[in-house]
């Protein structure tokens, strides 16, 4: 199946059922939930369809934020978490049906750029952002649209971290110049401290991580190849898996 750029189909029995178009959806991850299509662009816009739709399909609602929405939507329980730029944005998704008005519940600001999908559990949302640091947002960050700041942070992780979660452990895998994934307890700065990891792991892969898997008490995550002179995205690469215990 061929698409045209910009566009995000459904399929029934392999066929495309409809085709959407937006701005810059080239790209984008979409979230299926209620009978909705969540997608961002990197347009900078995140657009609501309706499942239901044939043909052309117009969206429900569009809501156009600062940024490019570059990294995958997560929903999680009532909401829906969209990054942009260097802030995070809680969605709940009635606010994105047709004729809703109203915004996001609260906005988190990292400390820079974030390049990670959001992580959700154990009471927070986690992300990576370009500068080596995770942040870590409280579920409850805020109402109204308020602009919140991490309740903690854990810096030093090298380019690009990804946070992922399972069974109470934060794992962050560090691209390029640090190349090790490393566990951290989920809660380590909840009380003011400040977080050393549990444990870490050492590749010698060149490359870069892929966004560590976190599930069914296994992380696991990939080193992409480099090839001879260099660079990422070579042939080869790595699937590590460690047991949480």
């Amino acid at each position: 199946m061929h698409l045209l750029p910009g566009t995000v189909s459904g399929l029934v029995d392999g066929v495309p059922a409809r085709r959407v178009r937006g701005a810059g959806l080239r790209g984008a991850q979409p979230v299926v939930a209620g009978g909705v299509v969540y997608v961002g662009s990197t347009g900078g816009t995140l657009y609501a369809f309706p499942t239901t739709c044939r043909g052309r399909c117009e969206p429900l609602r569009e809501v156009a934020l600062p940024r490019a929405l570059a990294n995958p939507l997560v929903l999680d329980g009532d909401t829906l978490y969209v990054t942009s730029g260097r802030e995070l944005y809680a969605f709940a998704p009635r606010c994105l049906e047709s004729g809703a008005s109203c915004g996001p519940n609260w906005v988190g600001r990292a400390s820079s750029l974030i390049l990670s999908p959001p992580a959700v559990g154990d009471g927070y949302v986690f992300v990576g952002s370009v500068d080596g640091t995770v942040a870590a947002f409280p579920l409850t960050c805020g109402d109204r649209g308020a602009v919140c700041r991490p309740s903690w942070s854990i810096s030093g992780l090298g380019r690009l971290p990804n946070p992922s979660l399972v069974d109470g452990v934060l794992f962050v895998g560090s691209t390029w110049a640090v190349n090790q994934l490393l566990a951290f307890d989920a809660r380590c700065g909840a009380s003011g401290g400040s977080c050393a990891p549990l444990w870490t792991y050492q590749t010698t892969d060149l490359g870069a991580f892929l966004q560590p898997t976190a599930t069914d008490g296994f992380a696991v995550y990939g080193v992409t190849g480099a090839p001879a002179g260099g660079g990422v995205g070579g042939p080869g690469g790595t699937v590590y898996a460690f047991r949480v215990g």
